[in-house]
């Protein structure tokens, strides 16, 4: 007889956390997927900083989709700084959720790369829920 406990045992490990000034972003394994998720970090009543668990935005696509979606985002970002142009790559996560590359200008005109996830898209209007970015800009990583 099967133990059906085991066979419903959901694993959940972060491998990598990375901090910007008011984001933290994690990858990390869901069973055999890889897992991203964007948090906000907010200052707690003790004020210590703390991540916003509640609006966490995340995706989780397969450990191949993941390695795909990252051979082409550093073609992707290579080309936008030989180029100094903007430029977006976005890959499917599941029917609704999507994860990009980003590389727009921020207020002095350089070039600033981010990690995008868009939840929950809707097949109506194309527009999700949930959406925040990371900066892949030095910071502090864990």
């Amino acid at each position: 007889m099967a133990n059906s406990y085991n066979e419903n045992v959901n694993v959940n490990t972060d491998k990598l956390l990375a901090f910007s000034e008011n984001r933290c972003f994690s990858v990390g394994y869901w069973n055999e997927a890889i897992c991203f998720k964007i948090s906000p970090i907010i200052t707690g009543l003790d004020n210590r900083i703390k991540i916003d668990r509640e609006r966490v935005v995340r995706a989780t696509t397969s450990a191949e989709n993941a390695l795909a979606f990252i051979r082409k985002a550093k073609q992707v970002l290579k080309e936008a700084l030989e180029t100094n142009e903007e430029k977006f790559i976005g890959f499917p996560c599941a029917k609704v959720n999507l994860i990009s590359l980003e590389v727009g200008k921020n207020e002095e005109g350089k070039l600033i790369p981010y990690f995008g996830i868009y939840q929950d898209i809707s097949t109506s209007d194309k527009k999700p829920k949930k959406y925040d970015k990371f900066p892949l800009t030095k910071g502090y990583m864990y």
